[in-house]
């Protein structure tokens, strides 16, 4: 009789061992698999500044101020008092003209293919007799940077 308790509780033990072994292999593959996805740094931004991560819709070049309507993909962070861009949002942006001039070819390939572009952006309020605020991108870069 002792024999038998004896095998029963090494049995449980054995089982119980094998299990939490389990769940602990379960769990490390849970975690690779978050790797996997591309991450991006921790950025802070400058007061009422922000970062996104989009893709260029359409583009309004005029001579003074070029304007582009950006599908965002990922918000990178927020600076103190920005404010929010929803993911998956078509926003408007302001691009001073030397910076538009500077990023004219990646601006193009975005639009073209869908290639996203990582833009770092000033929200400034929209003044007097209009609603919400305005972006004005202050960097445009490569959309596999971070």
């Amino acid at each position: 009789m002792k024999t038998v308790l004896i095998a029963v509780a090494a049995f449980v033990f054995v089982v119980g061992c094998s299990c939490k072994d389990s769940a602990k292999e379960d769990a490390s593959v849970k975690e690779g698999e978050k790797t996997q996805e591309p991450q991006y740094a921790e950025q802070t931004f400058s007061p009422d500044h922000a970062g996104v991560r989009g893709v260029v819709i359409a583009t309004t070049a005029t001579e003074t101020n070029p304007k582009l309507t950006l599908r965002v993909d990922r918000v990178l962070g927020y600076g103190s008092g920005a404010p929010a861009i929803a993911e998956t949002s078509e926003i408007e942006v302001f691009v001073p003209k030397v910076t538009f001039d500077a990023n004219r070819d990646a601006i193009e390939s975005s639009q073209n293919d869908e290639s996203a572009l990582v833009f770092t952006l000033r929200g400034e309020s929209g003044g007097v007799g209009s609603s919400g605020s305005r972006w004005v991108a202050t960097e445009i870069s490569a959309g596999n940077q971070q």
